[in-house]
């Protein structure tokens, strides 16, 4: 399916509602609506531009001093054939994870969203049941993607391929339960039955983007959404996994006037948790544990060991499922972990920066 965002789809004036500074009069801004490899395809007021960062802007990036550009970002450009990015405009909002490996850098999945739809394969309830394979179902993988969500975007579970379990709503009605004010909706993407669900919460002017593991069926529920024919992979029906189908980060306007991202499929999903937002995307990924914090005896409680921990005791009466208590200290740790070796990292750059500057000075003193 070709992008047909225009400018007349762009919501500009919603934006500039809620971001004030750091925007130019009468300076060209475009708006991220495809991005694959260095190149990026801009919707603008003057049409489709092709683009790529600035030479000064790359730099920077590199430097660590500015974020590259995702889909959904409204830049400032200067025009040529490519245009030259020369920066990001400020952000209400942007879906971080932290790079895959052991670098301590985040990746921007996607900026300006105001909805994170996450799909994965349901799963089967009977052990009888063909559709029990679908091994892409993860409630800890599906708590991972929602503690990495920036707080400002709400996010939604879809249970793709119900067209292979016995019961779907039984489906629903379990992830649903395991996982704690989440909003999640059994579909197939396939058939179509279900999906009118989704085109309901989907709002025009809205931007969602859409994320899962590889062959989970994005591909397929956008183009279901849009009315398009489904471009989907090769379907293997004794797993019902299908093949990686994109490569790149593409928005597309939705007959209703929704906007939907798509993204590859996400081999692992490493949480960044960190914005400037001041939030706890751990803590909102687990709200039935958010709301007892402030009903511990210690205002920085962990809810390990500590006396007079409301969590602890929510977790001994069942309120609290016990798979969920611990992959909440999972991700905590892994949030910590993460952040103490960004804050390694910067002081061993701060080291090197000032050796440098301390050579300089020894070198013009010569």
């Amino acid at each position: 399916m070709d992008v047909n965002i225009t400018w007349d789809d762009v919501p500009w004036l919603d934006y500039r509602k809620q971001i004030s500074e750091g925007i130019t009069d009468g300076e060209p801004v475009g708006w991220v609506v495809t991005h694959e490899r260095a190149l990026l395809q801009l919707a603008t007021a003057d049409g489709p531009v092709r683009a790529e960062l600035s030479g000064r802007f790359r730099h920077l990036a590199d430097l660590g001093a500015a974020e590259l550009p995702a889909v959904g970002d409204f830049v400032a450009y200067r025009p040529g054939e490519p245009a030259q990015i020369d920066r990001v405009l400020p952000r209400k909002s942007a879906f971080r994870r932290k790079e895959a490996g052991v670098r301590t850098e985040a990746q921007v999945l996607c900026a300006n969203a105001d909805l994170a739809i996450i799909v994965t394969t349901a799963p089967g309830m009977d052990a009888d049941d063909p559709g029990h394979e679908l091994d892409d179902f993860s409630l800890r993988r599906i708590e991972r993607y929602t503690a990495t969500l920036d707080p400002r975007i709400r996010s939604l579970v879809i249970l793709n391929k119900c067209d292979l379990v016995a019961d779907p709503q039984a489906v629903r009605a379990y992830v649903a339960a395991e996982l704690p004010g989440t909003i999640v909706v059994a579909l197939s993407a396939l058939t179509g039955d279900g999906v009118d669900a989704l085109e309901g919460i989907l709002e025009p002017g809205n931007v969602a983007v859409m994320v899962g593991s590889s062959g989970c069926g994005k591909s397929t529920l956008i183009n279901r959404l849009a009315g398009a024919e489904a471009k989907t992979g090769h379907i293997r029906y004794t797993d019902g996994r299908g093949r990686h189908t994109t490569t790149t980060r593409s928005m597309y306007r939705l007959p209703n006037g929704g906007i939907v991202v798509d993204t590859p499929g996400m081999r692992e999903v490493q949480v960044w948790a960190e914005d400037e937002t001041g939030g706890d995307p751990v803590a909102q990924a687990f709200p039935e544990i958010a709301e007892l914090e402030d009903l511990c005896k210690f205002s920085d409680c962990r809810h390990e060991h500590e006396p007079g921990c409301a969590v602890k005791e929510q977790l001994a009466e069942g309120s609290i499922l016990p798979d969920r208590y611990r992959s909440y200290l999972q991700l905590r740790n892994a949030v910590g972990l993460t952040s103490e070796m960004r804050r390694q990292k910067a002081r061993e750059r701060g080291r090197q920066i000032a050796k440098f500057s301390r050579q300089l000075k020894k070198d013009r003193n010569r």
